[in-house]
C-alpha cells in the first residue's frame, strides 16, 4: 500500500499526501520500503479509516454495534491493523479462507484483542454439488458430509477462543450459473446450504444443527477448562 501511494503521480491524492508525509516523519528511503513498514502504514491508514467511521456511525446511530470491515488476507494478521479497528470498533470482523480452522497461532494473537471478534465468511464447496465451483475462496470437499465436518471443525476451535463470538456462513444459496448480474466471484459454485432451488443440503445442515444445538454448553465447558491467567 505504502509503495503503490507513493507512486501516485497526482499531488492532490489524499492517500499520497498522506504516504509522503509517513516517509518524511520517519525518515524512509522511498525506494527501499520495508515489509515491517509497510504494515506499519497500513494500521495507520487503517486507523484513519476506523476513526472517522465509527464516530458518523455513532452520531447518527449511537445504539447499535460498529463491526468494522471484514478483515481478510494478510490484513487480519496484521498488528497494526488488528490494533487500530479494535480501537474504533465494537467488534472485529474476519472473512476466513485457507485453512481448515483458525490455527493455534492466530487463536493466540486474536484472544489478545481487548475487543471480540466474528467470523463473517467462511465456507466451502463440494463436488457432489453438480456445479464447476471455479470461483470463490472457499475449500473444495467431495461430499456434502465432508461441507458438515468442516463446519463441525472449524467451529469447534472458535467456541475455544473466549473473545470469538459468532461465525456467518457464506452463503445462503448457490451461486446461480445462469445470473447475468452475479459478479466474477460468485457465479458458479457451491457455497450455499441450499441449492437453486431452495433444496437444503440436508447432510449439511444437520451437521450444523447437531453442533448449534450444543454450541453455548461446549463453549462454557471450555472456558471452565481453560488455565485462569
Amino acid at each position: 500500500m505504502l509503495r503503490d501511494l507513493l507512486r501516485i503521480a497526482d499531488a492532490r491524492s489524499e492517500g499520497h499526501r498522506m504516504a509522503m508525509q509517513w516517509v518524511q516523519q520517519h525518515g524512509l528511503d522511498t525506494t527501499a520500503i520495508s515489509s515491517a513498514e509497510e504494515e506499519r502504514f497500513a494500521g495507520q491508514v487503517a486507523s484513519v479509516y476506523y476513526e472517522k467511521v465509527s464516530r458518523a456511525i455513532k452520531t447518527a446511530d449511537p445504539n447499535h454495534l460498529y463491526f468494522g470491515s471484514r478483515l481478510h488476507a494478510a490484513a487480519k494478521n496484521n498488528p497494526a491493523v488488528l490494533e487500530a479497528c479494535a480501537r474504533h470498533a465494537d467488534v472485529i470482523s474476519i472473512n476466513y479462507y485457507g485453512n481448515w480452522a483458525v490455527t493455534d497461532a492466530e487463536a493466540v494473537r486474536w484472544s489478545a484483542l481487548p475487543k471480540p471478534f466474528m467470523i463473517t465468511e467462511f465456507y466451502t464447496k463440494a463436488e457432489d454439488s453438480g456445479l464447476p465451483n471455479i470461483t470463490g475462496a472457499g475449500w473444495l470437499v467431495r461430499t456434502q458430509r465432508d461441507r458438515a465436518a468442516h463446519y463441525q471443525h472449524f467451529c469447534l476451535k472458535l467456541l475455544t477462543i473466549p473473545n470469538a463470538v459468532g461465525w456467518h456462513w457464506f452463503r445462503y444459496q448457490d451461486n446461480d450459473p445462469l445470473d447475468p448480474l452475479s459478479d466474477p466471484s460468485n457465479n458458479d459454485s457451491n457455497k450455499g446450504v441450499i441449492d437453486n432451488r431452495y433444496n437444503p443440503y440436508l447432510e449439511l445442515t444437520e451437521g450444523m444443527r447437531a453442533l448449534n444445538a450444543i454450541r453455548y454448553g461446549l463453549a462454557i465447558r471450555y472456558l471452565q477448562t481453560m488455565p485462569v491467567k
